[in-house]
This record gives structure tokens, sequence and C-alpha cells, in this order.
């Protein structure tokens, strides 16, 4: 994986690292948008393709495989949930096959 995604644009099949804000992942085969407004707010808008692990700081979900990782926040609308930590963020739609939050002991 020696592509990097780290300037606002759309990418379309791609593989490799996205570095953008507070979001850092290797992803396979994706297809995703990569923004920010005037705030300074930078965004991932996720539409297909597998997120292989990483940290998603802020943007939407809104199709594919999230195999591993930690999701700090932002809205996930839709998409396969498979494994990683949920911090923050709004959960809209989508299939989750492991718990978002670990039960407190």
């Amino acid at each position: 994986m020696n592509e990097i995604a780290c300037s606002a644009g759309t990418y379309r099949k791609f593989t490799g690292i996205i570095l953008w804000g507070d979001t850092e992942g290797a992803v396979k085969k994706a297809s995703f948008e990569l923004s920010h407004d005037d705030n300074k707010q930078f965004a991932v808008d996720f539409y297909r393709g597998v997120w292989l692990y990483g940290t998603w700081g802020w943007g939407n979900f809104l199709g594919g495989i999230w195999r591993n990782g930690i999701w700090k926040d932002g809205v996930w609308h839709r998409g396969v949930w498979c494994n990683g930590v949920w911090r923050d963020g709004r959960w809209k739609g989508g299939t989750c096959k492991k718990r978002l939050y670990e039960p407190v002991k």
C-alpha cells in the first residue's frame, strides 16, 4: 500500500492510506471524498470499499465494510461493521456484526 490520499477531492477504487485531519486508515478498493469547511473541519464521505484498520476522525460512512479500527466521531448511514471500537457518533442504519460498545464490568 504505497498510495496516500491526503488532498481534498474524490477518490475511486483507491487502495492505500487515508491521511486527512484526525482520520488515518488503510482502505481497499474504496470510493470516498475528502473535504474541509472554513472552520478546518476535515471530513471523509466514504461511499464503498473496505476500511481495513486505523482511526476515523469525522465524516459520513455511506456504504462499504468496516473491518477494524477506532471510530472517533461521525455519522454511520449504511454498511457493515465487523469489528472495532466506537467512541462517539450517530448510528442511522446498517449492519453491526459485533457490539459497538463493550459492557462496563
